[in-house]
């Protein structure tokens, strides 16, 4: 009885041992899925950091890999740096500025896919409010188009004239749109195409 006894009771210690060692696993598994979103954080601030670097090549660096990353918290950093930047460092700044935001575009715009569809009107209703802030941004930044086709250079001139036509595709594939044109056609006025050259140019000198 007694050999049985030890042997039920190294059972039952290797089950606990076991249980332990998955039970460990599981909370190293765990910490290290906690510890992963830390060390990307520890990644960017390092690049971050090396945003402000007395070596050109590492600030180009850090740069590019910002924009890689794709991580929001850059995007302020980035700005910042601009101010003392040399041309290339401002471009590629302007592109890894792209690139995280466009990353970021893409979770907003599920989002207010999902709630468009939500059964709550409350809630479709705050997402087409939280759309027309979209257009603002869209707004301001044709407006910022619009002077750029005066510009002294004759490619920047040319650049921005060719960034408002892809502006305005938005709107000329909404006039094509049977639904839209039927819904607009209900007012009183026409819609002023705020993606235009000359609307933008008017709209901010008032």
């Amino acid at each position: 009885q007694t050999p049985s006894h030890q042997t039920t009771s190294h059972q039952t210690t290797s089950h606990q041992t076991e249980n332990g060692q998955t039970e460990n696993g599981q909370l190293m598994s765990g910490q290290l899925g906690e510890a992963r979103p830390l060390a990307q954080v520890d990644v960017i601030e390092g690049l971050i950091g090396d945003l402000r670097s007395s070596d050109p090549s590492n600030r180009r660096k850090a740069i590019w890999e910002l924009g890689q990353r794709g991580n929001s918290l850059a995007m302020q950093p980035l700005v910042d740096s601009m101010v003392d930047a040399d041309s290339k460092e401002k471009s590629l700044v302007l592109a890894a500025l792209s690139e995280i935001g466009i990353r970021s575009l893409k979770p907003m715009s599920r989002a207010l896919a999902i709630a468009l569809q939500d059964d709550n009107p409350e809630v479709r209703k705050n997402a087409i409010r939280d759309l027309t802030r979209v257009y603002d941004l869209v707004v301001q930044i044709s407006q910022m188009l619009g002077h750029a086709t005066e510009d002294e250079d004759p490619e920047v001139r040319q650049t921005a004239a060719w960034a408002l036509d892809q502006l305005n595709r938005i709107r000329r594939s909404q006039d094509t749109d049977p639904s839209i044109r039927s819904f607009a056609g209900s007012g009183n006025s026409a819609p002023i195409d705020l993606l235009s050259s000359e609307a933008s140019i008017r709209r901010s000198s008032q």
